[in-house]
């Protein structure tokens, strides 16, 4: 798929509030450095005791085995965050927020730091929920990370903000609606031994709370009246029901041109696909989604992306696409909706090539016609390359291994029973080894 702002869960909302922006950089408000340029103060570390945290030459410098850097001060709620930071080639890292005071892991909103690191989640994700695959920063480059988070209410619910910009550059708005972490300190990871990672500036801009005003709902399938505080358009919205539990909302307020084939095209696909990915995606105890939205971007780049359970789609790529992938595209993210991986400890988590490689599986090797399916240049490919590459590695499994293998290797994903040695504890083979044969079949 072309170039995208994935995740496995991300809505990326950019809804611009002038008034908002005015009253977090008025005058009155300060920003507090949390770090004074020359010792640790106000920082604590947590874990290996074979880590190391230093300050060298007014930079902070984490090595050694994997530990955290966290705040003592806080916790905080509503804020910006701004730091100045670099990692080495092939190294990783994290920037945590609304973290623990003695973290693992696990705890608090990642986001990552990764240029070269053979984990393909890129520098400007939240990880776990808005991933990037392009690579924004190069190694061993100082870049400016700022999140910006704010408890909020969105369409009567209740959610967390977050804003991820890198080096000036908006990447997206991730609506939280699980809040899945509260107030809570801030954090750096040292992720391995491999991993060189260095900060120089550190600072918070506290954010007021506020009173929260749930905006007027949507009468899904009609168009809603605008208000003195909404866009004077109004609301175009179509819902498809699905059964007597289903329901998925299609907006497409600003691109009311994709209306005849949101409901010529779009809508039977996923009357037809979303129970059968449901189906397919199945494990004891899970309920999948029963409602959710589709919503179109007139100005977006890329193509879509999941966050939570809501879609959101780039307009102008549609608009180019309708005749040939838009529909499978929606397909691949209608996966990531059933998907609800959830956040584990970073040895449990599904990779992100197999979490696409599943969406692009079910959307490639299922839902499009063979003569209309990508060729792959054995050359060059690799089973840890997300989309189609991966979505290939995992046909081989199905077809000469175990024809319910998305089924399984879907449930042990969304359980956190991801490993290392997972390849060789399921099928005897590693990944390279099933790739090796994949290949040999593929080119014999």
């Amino acid at each position: 798929m072309a170039y995208r702002f994935f995740a496995h869960a991300c809505l990326a909302v950019v809804l611009l509030c002038t008034s908002l922006a005015r009253a977090q950089d008025a005058p009155s408000e300060r920003w507090l450095p949390l770090f004074d340029g020359r010792t640790l103060d106000g920082w604590k570390v947590v874990g290996s005791d074979k880590t190391r945290w230093e300050v060298v030459d007014g930079v902070i410098v984490g090595s050694g085995e994997p530990s955290m850097l966290v705040s003592v001060t806080g916790p905080y709620r509503n804020f910006r965050y701004r730091v100045e930071m670099k990692i080495n080639d092939g190294g990783n890292s994290g920037l945590y927020f609304r973290t623990a005071p003695e973290p693992g892991f696990l705890d608090g909103y990642e986001a990552q730091v990764d240029s070269t690191h053979t984990d393909p989640i890129r520098t400007g994700s939240l990880y776990g929920m808005c991933h990037v695959y392009t690579k924004l920063v190069e190694p061993d480059t100082w870049f400016t990370y700022q999140i910006d988070v704010r408890d909020d209410v969105w369409r009567g619910r209740e959610m967390t903000r977050i804003k991820v910009t890198v080096d000036g550059k908006e990447l997206y708005e991730h609506l939280d609606f699980a809040k899945q972490f509260g107030p809570g300190h801030f954090a750096f990871q040292q992720h391995d031994p491999k991993s060189l990672v260095s900060i120089r500036r550190i600072e918070v801009l506290t954010l007021p709370d506020r009173e929260q005003k749930p905006q007027p709902q949507t009468q899904p399938g009609r168009a809603e009246e605008s208000s003195a505080a909404e866009p004077a358009s109004a609301k175009v919205i179509d819902t498809l029901a699905i059964g007597d539990n289903v329901k998925i909302h299609f907006d497409v307020t600003e691109t009311p041109d994709l209306r005849k084939w949101v409901q010529s095209d779009l809508m039977p696909a996923c009357r037809d696909w979303y129970p059968r990915i449901c189906e397919q995606l199945r494990a004891d105890g899970f309920e999948p989604p029963a409602e959710f939205s589709v919503t179109f971007r007139d100005k977006m780049d890329g193509v879509a992306h999941t966050s939570g359970t809501d879609i959101t789609c780039a307009g102008p790529w549609y608009r180019n696409n309708l005749k040939t992938e838009a529909v499978g595209s929606v397909v691949h993210e209608l996966v990531h909706v059933v998907q609800q991986y959830g956040s584990f400890r970073r040895a449990n988590r599904p990779p992100g090539w197999l979490v696409e490689g599943i969406a692009d599986h079910i959307r490639w090797y299922q839902f499009e016609p063979v003569d209309k399916r990508r060729r792959i240049d054995w050359t060059r490919a690799n089973y840890d390359q997300a989309y189609f590459p991966s979505a290939t590695f995992l046909d081989y499994i199905v077809r000469t291994i175990d024809a319910q293998a998305i089924t399984k290797i879907n449930d042990d994903c969304r359980a956190g029973r991801y490993s290392e040695t997972y390849w060789v504890d399921k099928y005897g083979r590693t990944a390279e080894q099933l790739w090796a044969d994949a290949k040999a079949e593929a080119t014999q």
